[in-house]
């Protein structure tokens, strides 16, 4: 590529891929971090972890595929710049959809309906493994037991002042263990679950919404850098 306009161009598109390939890299990096710090005493992950996990996943991603950008982009491979922004196009789609749907789902649900869905869950805490993973990670989280009350687990139960070690306010207690009452948050979750499942709701659905104006920064660039190339390649051919 000879012309000026075609030089920035392809130094814009690399320049671009590569600060987008450092990005996921500090993602993948802060996500590692987070999922150190959050890692609870008793080897079950917190809802933090778990969001870390994500991180680290789209930090992955978006490390990968910038890289790829920019490689593409000093090859100068016409066929290979194409073929990377209609994956990145196909990723765009993807999370636009995605974050529509969750916005959607968030305006459409209320207070009672979370309430209801976490109560269907607490209901089979003792039966149900995944359940009691759930709710072990949301008292941990946020220091609450039950979803009124600890008595709650009472009620289903059938005992009085045994209660699971997620409900302990101190620490020491393994998953295999109980606390007393006077060892329990006596906050229910029902409240803690709505205000945090909202928030963090959309502030994803907002992440998601502002990665992808950034991919299709990337898109337009790598597109344009296809139509030089192709432009430059038609003009050496006429000369």
């Amino acid at each position: 590529m000879n012309s000026c306009g075609a030089i920035i161009i392809k130094y814009s598109c690399y320049l671009y891929n590569l600060l987008f390939s450092l990005c996921g890299l500090a993602l993948l990096i802060f996500g590692a971090i987070m999922h150190v710090n959050f890692k609870d005493s008793s080897g079950i992950d917190t809802i933090y972890s778990f969001l870390a996990i994500g991180i680290i996943i789209i930090g992955g991603i978006t490390f990968i595929i910038a890289l790829f950008g920019c490689i593409v982009a000093i090859w100068e491979n016409r066929s290979m710049i194409i073929t990377f922004g209609i994956f990145v196009w196909i990723i765009l789609v993807i999370q636009i959809a995605l974050s529509v749907y969750l916005f959607v789902v968030l305006n459409k649900a209320n207070h009672t309906d979370i309430e209801y869905e976490y109560k269907k869950i607490f209901d089979n805490y003792w039966e149900n493994r995944h359940s009691q993973v759930v709710v072990d990670l949301i008292q941990t989280d946020l220091h609450c037991c039950g979803v009124d009350g600890p008595d709650d687990y009472n009620v289903m139960s059938n005992t009085t002042e045994k209660y699971p070690w997620s409900c302990c306010e101190f620490r020491k207690y393994s998953k295999f263990e109980f606390c007393e009452s006077n060892e329990v948050h006596h906050v229910g979750c029902r409240n803690f679950v709505y205000n945090e499942v909202m928030p963090a709701g959309k502030i994803l659905g907002g992440v998601i919404l502002i990665i992808a104006a950034v991919e299709f920064i990337g898109i337009t660039l790598a597109f344009s850098l296809a139509y030089v190339i192709s432009k430059d390649k038609r003009r050496a051919m006429e000369a």
